[in-house]
């Protein structure tokens, strides 16, 4: 049952809570980062696959263990030895290219899901990674809650009325005030200049609100309001980490090409060599 629009808060922030033991896990450093990620990832991933293949219960668990290897394959290069970036990539296409063949449509979302999957197994294991997901964990949540409030506040012109009809341009202009607002307080740490954490928390903003309106795109598509309803007043996992899905595969290439440094601050100690 959909909950009336006066409880819709409450449930929200009921269902947020949820969230707390994974978010624990996660900063924690070490072996529980990674098994934070990995339930994250396994949730998304069982999500997409009853998703796009309701009807055929094998073909869901192959499309959930191919995009779940995802999340592997992107710390494979610390894991075993001998394995580069390049060849982690290659496995990673093909990977994409079995689950595409297995479906054969979706491939733009299949894509930005397993490259999703694939950035945050590789952040986390890179020095600062943690601190750096959560900051821009930060950014998409301030995002989300400023396009409600002022979604609802504002009302007006729809910003994609035939894929999302809730959502307004004055919601999302308040979620991009929003997530810069709430990152710039980070200037404290003296991680990144203010131009940078401004420019940062506009363009997370707006990246995860188009990751939001694809995952929308994907379920007006399949005809279902939520990915589960696992999560009361949220939907389901992948419907609260849509706005990931456009921001990490962004994020781990910014990284990889040097073009964002990563915090001087390490809550990873695992250690596989």
């Amino acid at each position: 049952m959909v909950p009336a629009p006066s409880h819709e808060l409450k449930y929200r922030i009921l269902g947020s809570l949820l969230f707390l033991p994974i978010l624990i896990l996660f900063s924690s450093g070490g072996m529980l980062t990674m098994l934070g990620g990995g339930l994250l990832s396994a949730g998304i991933s069982y999500e997409f696959s009853t998703l796009v293949g309701r009807k055929d219960g094998g073909q869901r668990h192959i499309i959930g263990s191919l995009a779940f290897t995802s999340y592997l394959l992107g710390m494979i290069t610390f894991i075993v030895e001998g394995i580069s970036m390049s060849e982690a990539v290659g496995l990673l296409a093909i990977s994409y290219l079995a689950v595409f063949i297995i479906i054969k449509q979706f491939g733009f979302i299949l894509f930005l899901l397993m490259a999703c999957l694939f950035s945050l197994g590789y952040l986390i294991n890179m020095p600062g990674g943690v601190i750096l997901i959560l900051l821009v964990a930060l950014a998409i949540s301030a995002s989300d809650i400023g396009a409600y409030f002022s979604g609802r506040l504002i009302g007006g012109a729809k910003l994609a009325p035939h894929i999302s009809p809730s959502k307004t341009w004055s919601g999302s202009c308040g979620g991009v005030v929003a997530a810069v607002f709430i990152i710039l307080p980070v200037i404290a740490l003296e991680i990144y200049p203010v131009v940078t954490l401004i420019v940062g928390g506009a363009v997370i903003a707006v990246l995860s609100q188009i990751g939001d309106l694809i995952e929308s795109h994907l379920k007006r598509r399949l005809g279902v309001k939520d990915s589960s309803r696992l999560i009361p007043g949220h939907g389901g996992v992948l419907d609260r980490f849509d706005g990931y899905l456009t921001v990490l595969p962004v994020l781990s290439v910014l990284v990889a090409a040097d073009l964002v440094g990563l915090p001087d601050i390490d809550l990873n100690i695992m250690s596989f060599r």
